[in-house]
């Protein structure tokens, strides 16, 4: 009897733990998280007017909306630091610009509490970006 009432406590027990570990989002590598924003950016075009996913607010809506990304900014120049403010959106007039207008976007995932600057190209101005190459900031 008492072997039984331990093995079904050390059992609940065991399920409990493993439940709990598998339960922690883990930190993208900056590959996944190029090939997330890949992945976004090809679903945000076929759902919508390809147009507007090449917006910086177009996509930032679209990824606070579908993922655990957030879109911070663009620059022609790849950022360095994380920002001063946790989350700091962009400033106005970048914010309304089309993304192949720079050539990196900040990002920051909510999994793991990183932040990344992603390098991407376009064909032309008016294109859809291709996301390159990803940097964890530390």
């Amino acid at each position: 009897m008492k072997k039984g009432v331990l093995s079904i406590l050390f059992v609940g027990i065991l399920t409990i733990c493993l439940t709990g570990c598998g339960a922690k989002s883990s930190k993208p590598s900056t590959d996944d998280v190029v090939a997330d924003l890949n992945k976004l950016m090809s679903e945000c075009t076929s759902q919508n007017d390809v147009s507007n996913c090449m917006m910086n607010d177009e996509f930032q809506t679209y990824l606070d909306t579908y993922s655990s990304y957030s879109l911070l900014n663009a620059s022609d120049n790849e950022f360095t630091t994380k920002p001063q403010e946790p989350k700091s959106l962009f400033s106005y007039g970048a914010s309304t610009g089309g993304m192949c207008g720079y050539n990196n976007i900040l990002v920051y995932s909510e999994d793991g509490d990183s932040y990344y600057s992603v390098s991407m190209s376009c064909e032309k101005v008016d294109s859809v970006p291709k996301f390159e190459k990803a940097t964890e900031l530390k």
